[in-house]
């Protein structure tokens, strides 16, 4: 069936700038347009690099023969990750790197691992002392420890950097490793996808191309990788020169969803551009039919899968995505059961406290998820653990319930989409905007965050309860709404 394209989406595809920026809106079918971009040059070769293996499976079916669909870390593994393969883990924390490198303070550990993930994400070619001051004030460090985490981050990259050495490594290490080689691509075209969620390194890659033209598609609103390093790659490539085209229409959803998502990005971000819903809103069912429960933590999730036991809920990912064989290990430990633990970190403690003592010291974030979880359901986990992963919906067509945090969700979409009661940020951004004029980038990541779950439904999104206050006391009437005398 040929595609209908509206007047920016044909804007785009006919667009012969070496450098293009689309700034599309969510569900304003930056994809459809890219493949459109690509049909339209079917002599030309292009790559498509995108943030996941769910996008890039999914750009495949859609893309034609001339566009290689790949995630920049494929590229990366490929080239050089390969080379690491045996030492490339999920789970490259603070006790790993410790253990593996004989540093006896968690600290110190921690602050050299917070120090590395930084300087993954940057263009810098080794550890330098900035990557230790920008963590010093979260971290406390005191005395001696800033020199002996920079050192110790020194020693690990290092060792990172040497094929017989046997210290682990994550993801993101083999990426810089690729990137510090300064690849050129062989296609003559590149489409960078989610442009807003691009960090420094990735951000070098695209600018050093010396042939390749480069478009570059995303919503700066949707930014939510800044945990990860990422930075607004959308409008430092629009002031570069590139040739910026907007694309407000969204096909995902109508008038109600649109003016929700209007009304936060333009009191609280300034954004002038309106969000157009072309889409149709329909209530939700109020007895069967499926809805969406999109959260900001596991944890929420957890609970909400707990009250049904696990029947009829599918899990975005997967349940084992939401590292709940880890809530049963964290039982274990609780409970003093240290033989059965399975978990490679959790299995490194002779306590709780001192599980404990550690999530403190290290301010990991996943181990306080863990400990909240612990401490509220206690041991009723076993068999509720075991109940949520017999009683997953694998087939989300199937499921009465969809589970996933906003994070994972990115990219996705339901008919009927209910928010999470963790999302709380709004007034604090007042607040900020009141002291100062301006949001910091971790507010700015929050609000990001609520607006992706938002515009993540295609008929319906039930608010939380922060939001639907924040709208009640601006006296913000939305499409559908009843008029009061």
């Amino acid at each position: 069936m040929k595609v209908q394209y509206d007047e920016s989406q044909l804007s785009v595809i006919e667009c012969e700038s070496d450098k293009i920026c689309a700034e599309a809106k969510a569900g304003a079918g930056k994809t459809t347009t890219a493949i459109g971009f690509a049909a339209r040059r079917s002599n030309e070769k292009f790559i498509y690099l995108c943030l996941n293996k769910a996008m890039q499976l999914d750009a495949q079916r859609r893309f034609g023969p001339n566009v290689e669909c790949r995630t920049t870390h494929s590229v990366a593994f490929g080239s050089v990750g390969r080379f690491f393969a045996d030492r490339v883990t999920a789970k490259w924390g603070a006790r790993l790197i410790a253990d593996e490198m004989g540093e006896r303070s968690p600290r110190v550990a921690a602050a050299a691992r917070a120090a590395l993930l930084k300087f993954f994400g940057d263009t810098e070619r080794d550890v330098q002392d900035h990557h230790i001051q920008d963590i010093q004030n979260d971290w406390q460090l005191y005395g001696p420890e800033p020199d002996r985490a920079l050192e110790l981050a020194r020693k690990v990259w290092r060792k990172m950097q040497d094929t017989k050495a046997k210290v682990s490594m994550p993801h993101d290490a083999y990426l810089k490793l690729w990137a510090l080689t300064e690849p050129q691509f062989k296609h003559q075209r590149v489409i960078l996808d989610e442009g807003q969620d691009t960090n420094p390194i990735i951000a070098q890659v695209i600018r050093s191309q010396k042939t390749a033209k480069v478009l570059v598609l995303g919503d700066r609103h949707q930014g939510i990788y800044l945990f990860r390093g990422s930075l607004n790659f959308m409008r430092e490539f629009a002031e570069s020169g590139a040739t910026v085209i907007d694309l407000p229409r969204t096909w995902r959803f109508g008038d109600r969803t649109a003016a929700i998502a209007n009304e936060i990005l333009g009191r609280l971000k300034g954004e002038t551009t309106k969000i157009i819903g072309m889409g149709k809103d329909e209530p939700a069912p109020k007895k069967g039919g499926r809805i969406a429960f999109l959260s900001r933590t596991n944890s929420v999730l957890f609970g909400v899968a707990a009250q049904r036991r696990g029947k009829s809920v599918h899990w975005v990912g997967g349940i084992q995505n939401y590292r709940i064989e880890a809530v049963e290990d964290a039982y274990r430990l609780y409970s003093g059961q240290l033989g059965a633990i399975r978990d490679s970190i959790i299995r490194r403690y002779q306590s709780w406290a001192q599980y404990e003592e550690d999530m403190e010291a290290t301010k990991d974030a996943e181990a306080r998820i863990l400990v909240k979880l612990v401490q509220q359901f206690r041991h009723e986990i076993p068999q509720l653990v075991q109940e949520l992963r017999d009683n997953e919906e694998r087939d989300p067509e199937r499921a009465e319930v969809v589970l996933s945090t906003a994070h994972k969700m990115k990219g996705l979409d339901a008919d009927h989409v209910v928010i999470g009661d963790d999302f709380e940020c709004l007034f604090d951004a007042e607040e900020q905007l009141d002291g100062g004029g301006v949001l910091t980038p971790e507010m700015e990541q929050e609000i990001n965050l609520l607006y992706v779950a938002v515009t993540r439904a295609r008929k319906s999104v039930r608010l939380n309860l922060e939001t639907k206050d924040w709208i009640a006391r601006h006296g913000i009437l939305l499409p559908g709404d009843a008029v009061t005398a």
